[in-house]
């Protein structure tokens, strides 16, 4: 019995441990099951997944200008900064090519252009593969985030492809969906459509080139990725290099990982003067490199490169290469890659298995060879150093890897010296475009003045009918009695001599000698229809009483349209003039914002002569003029002289000036001292003109009055005839960044103002160019 006992209990204990066995299987399992859907969470799928699968779903794209900051191994460098344009001071350059001319030809082993810009390919890769990125659904031509799946996005079709497949797709089951819309507004009606919970797909068989809007929705938010795909014959091909980067015509498929590399690029199914632009990578963990401008090689099957992309870490990427076809229209294409673990090549110097001379036998890159008995040492050019000048110097945050200058955003160049605006603003002048601008006080006893300025408009306009789409824009403004009565804009000239004929016919007798003329005025430069290169004649016979309240806001307004100010002060009719008073506080508030400006304001003590003054101005430097100097002394009698260069495209020398008895001296490059031609004499106001040369003219101005103030402006206008050959013309902005071309007007307060300059026409020989700026605060 107690065997029997005995085997009993062994058989319970047997029976309990496998159901406690089964419950900790069944745990197991649950908790097993239970991770599994714990962890299981949405994901992107296709040829991006790999890319967009690493990003936070709830975080914003960041934009970077380098990836190598991003990486551990990185370890900034310090370097002498330049931070101009071109830095290079006017006595340095004279000194230096009196002494070793800088020649136009690179001297640099594997370099050509005039400043050793474009690399020559070591050898010349005959292979090249137009298919390499082909996929499925055929080339891929965009790819973009689309945030949560409501950022509207432009895309381009260009007239090379067909078969366009537009694909949307979510990371949750959202519904995903678009619209896609022309440049005008009419809807894209698809061949074929795919619905499925995370992605939707329109399929066009073809398209009309050009810009196209994708309006995403969903049902609820979500993170979007929108990729377009197409059959084309234009395609692009490349890889990456590490080796002689600037110079191997050999890409790898796939970039080093930790290390700088050579995005090196050709276009196929295409003729010159197509070429790819730019280039921007997608990366892992939100991070998109902003678009960099390819530069290109010669002799080299991968023509268009650049220098450098460093991989921060291993994983998949995206070129996304920005170009221009045959026509000039744009045009896009997307290139897959990874970025893999390669042998780093070395950035150090290899250890020296024999002293490095120190006497030099010759000097490199236009180095000058000095001897001193038995010695010899080389003067080296700008950024060039060595026993022996054949080691570059890096400026501007550089960084010297095996010999060669890797730059930073925003300079190019062998030494990075060159600056390179990223990017560029392709905002234009406006300075063929001016708007001739009036603000005439209109009253009776004016009437009589308005139409010596309608006679003086008309006859002006009559000189430049060779040319009839210069001054097409005009604006006048109408006051009296403080009030503004007209502010209009008028694309034609006849509708100005229409309002301005109804305006000489008035029948408002009001006003006294004091007038809201800079209100007037504040009213007419704050005008959107105000160009660049625009004049303003303010016509009245009353002083200013405003002053205190507008003319500040006329500096500021007038700085964004930098329009020139003129000022013609009428002698009130006989019964006003015990208030015509030039030193009156609103007359030199008319000086003040004229000069300012570039303009001048004068005071017409004949009434009959404002047509002669008028006329005399306008004819002179409206068409096409550019001011060359300006003059303004309190006290002239101690006489001033001022150097003055002319090029060869002006035809006329202008000078009007303001002073009492102010006399002007002109010396031309032959050292003669000549008599000017008159063209107005009115009391103060006088305005002269000469024929010139091309060459150094010396101006001497004087007044025999003691203490007598004076102006003058002086000007180089073209003849009045049309010409192809355009006139020198210079403007200039402030940008806040020496690589940046987003333009301002004004300088900001407390921050740095890079004073920049435009000038057209103008060559590429800037080694031999000089500017010098003077700043008068």
């Amino acid at each position: 019995s107690a065997l029997i006992l005995m085997l009993m209990f062994l058989l319970v204990y047997v029976f309990l441990l496998g159901i406690f066995r089964s419950a900790m299987r069944g745990e197991r399992s649950l908790a097993v099951l239970a991770a599994v859907a714990c962890c299981a969470t949405a994901s992107f799928r296709g040829d991006f997944a790999s890319i967009f699968n690493t990003w936070n779903a709830s975080d914003d794209v960041r934009l970077v200008d380098d990836f190598d900051h991003l990486t551990k191994f990185f370890q900034p460098q310090v370097h002498e900064a330049e931070h101009s344009r071109r830095k290079r001071s006017a006595e340095h350059t004279a000194s230096f090519a009196s002494g070793s001319p800088i020649t136009k030809g690179c001297e640099i082993p594997g370099y050509t252009g005039q400043y050793c810009e474009f690399p020559i390919c070591e050898a010349f890769n005959p292979v090249s593969n137009p298919q390499q990125y082909l996929r499925d659904e055929g080339y891929v031509v965009d790819l973009t985030d689309l945030g949560n799946c409501n950022r509207q996005e432009k895309i381009v079709i260009d007239e090379t492809m067909f078969d366009i497949r537009i694909e949307i797709q979510s990371l949750d089951d959202v519904s995903p969906t678009f619209t896609i819309v022309d440049a005008d507004g009419n809807m894209g009606y698809p061949d074929r459509m795919e619905h499925e919970p995370d992605r939707y797909i329109e399929t066009f068989s073809s398209l009309p080139p050009g810009p196209y809007t994708v309006i995403p929705t969903s049902s609820s938010a979500s993170r979007c990725i929108l990729t377009t795909t197409s059959q084309t014959t234009m395609t692009i091909s490349g890889g990456f290099q590490t080796d002689q980067r600037d110079r191997n015509d050999f890409p790898n498929e796939n970039a080093g990982a930790h290390q700088f590399n050579s995005i090196l690029l050709t276009l196929h199914g295409t003729r010159a003067p197509a070429a790819l632009k730019t280039v921007s990578v997608v990366g892992p963990e939100n991070y998109i490199l902003r678009p960099r401008v390819l530069d290109r090689r010669y002799g080299c099957q991968y023509e268009f490169y650049f220098d450098s992309l460093f991989c921060y870490s291993r994983g998949s990427y995206a070129l996304i290469v920005d170009g221009v076809d045959f026509f000039g229209n744009l045009f896009r294409r997307v290139a897959p890659f990874e970025c893999v673990n390669t042998p780093a090549p070395s950035t150090s110097p290899a250890p020296l298995t024999t002293p490095q001379p120190t006497n030099a036998s010759s000097c490199a890159n236009g180095g000058v060879l000095l001897a001193d008995g038995g010695k010899t040492t080389c003067v080296c050019q700008d950024h060039w150093v060595g026993y022996d000048c054949s080691q570059a110097l890096c400026v501007n945050g550089g960084t010297r890897l095996g010999g060669k200058c890797f730059c930073p955003v925003g300079f190019e160049g062998v030494h990075c010296e060159q600056v390179k605006c990223e990017p560029t603003s392709n905002h234009g002048f406006g300075v063929d475009r001016p708007t001739l601008v009036f603000v005439i006080r209109q009253r009776v006893k004016m009437n009589e003045i308005v139409v010596q300025v309608q006679t003086a408009i008309g006859e002006f306009m009559s000189n430049i009918m060779f040319d009839p789409t210069y001054l097409t824009r005009f604006q006048l403004v109408l006051f009296n009695n403080h009030e503004i009565l007209v502010n209009k804009h008028f694309s034609s000239i006849k509708d100005l001599d229409s309002e301005l004929n109804s305006a000489s016919r008035s029948r408002d007798d009001s006003g006294d000698c004091y007038e809201n003329v800079l209100e007037a005025v504040a009213s007419a430069v704050s005008s959107d229809s105000l160009t660049q290169g625009s004049t303003v004649y303010v016509v009245t016979d009353a002083l200013a009483d405003d002053y205190a309240k507008q003319i500040d806001a006329i500096l500021q307004m007038n700085s964004f349209a930098r329009a020139t100010i003129n000022f013609i002060y009428v002698e009130p009719v006989p019964e006003e003039q015990s208030c015509s008073d030039i030193a009156d506080p609103g007359f030199r508030a008319f000086e003040e914002v004229a000069n300012r400006f570039g303009g001048l304001a004068w005071h017409v003590q004949h009434r009959d002569k404002v047509h002669d003054v008028l006329y005399g101005h306008m004819d002179s430097i409206l068409y096409k003029s550019q001011l060359m100097l300006t003059v303004d002394r309190d006290e002239c009698s101690s006489g001033l002289a001022k150097v003055m260069q002319v090029d060869t495209r002006t035809d006329n020398l202008v000078f009007i000036s303001k002073g009492r008895d102010f006399h002007l001296e002109l010396t031309t490059p032959e050292g003669v001292t000549v008599e000017l031609d008159s063209v107005v004499q009115d009391g103060t106001f006088a305005i002269s003109t000469w024929s010139s040369l091309a060459g150094t003219y010396l101006i001497r101005a004087t007044s025999t009055t003691p203490s007598a103030s004076c102006s003058l402006r002086a000007y180089q206008a073209p003849g009045k005839w049309l010409s192809t050959d355009r006139s020198s013309e210079a403007y200039w902005a402030i940008t806040t960044d020496v690589d940046t071309d987003a333009m301002m007007y004004q300088p900001q307060a407390g921050t740095g103002n890079h004073p920049v300059f435009h000038v057209e026409p103008f060559g590429n020989d800037v080694d031999n160019a000089v500017a010098f700026l003077n700043m008068y605060a």
